[in-house]
């Protein structure tokens, strides 16, 4: 027997698929909306871009693009030593308050509308 309950990710080449039986949709509209807002800024934080997003059979999936980028834990632990690993530290936090302070920003879309991404 299968929880559904659990998220789910598939990692492709260029793309990542979440699924499962909750809400990805609302998670779609508002990563598509993020996008949409950051894309033309070269000092906003990156959002990987809504490819679709859909319910079929009772599943919601989200596909995304897949951003190759190493986790905040890979790029500290591959620092080669303490100084720079502390250093790594405190630009990841850095990084995080500057995408706190983008989204914090926003307001908030008036309505969902996908009719523009087709």
């Amino acid at each position: 027997m299968h929880d559904w309950t659990l998220r789910r990710v598939l990692l492709l080449d260029n793309s990542v698929v979440k699924f499962n039986d909750g809400d990805i949709l609302n998670e779609g509209d508002t990563q598509y909306f993020v996008y949409a807002k950051f894309k033309g800024s070269p000092d906003a934080p990156r959002v990987p871009e809504v490819y679709e997003c859909f319910s079929w059979d009772g599943i919601q999936y989200l596909v995304m693009e897949r951003v190759g980028l190493p986790t905040v834990e890979t790029w500290i632990n591959d620092a080669t030593n303490e100084v720079e690993a502390q250093s790594r530290f405190d630009m990841a936090c850095q990084s995080v308050a500057n995408a706190l302070r983008w989204l914090f920003a926003l307001s908030p879309p008036l309505r969902r509308d996908w009719s523009d991404r087709r």
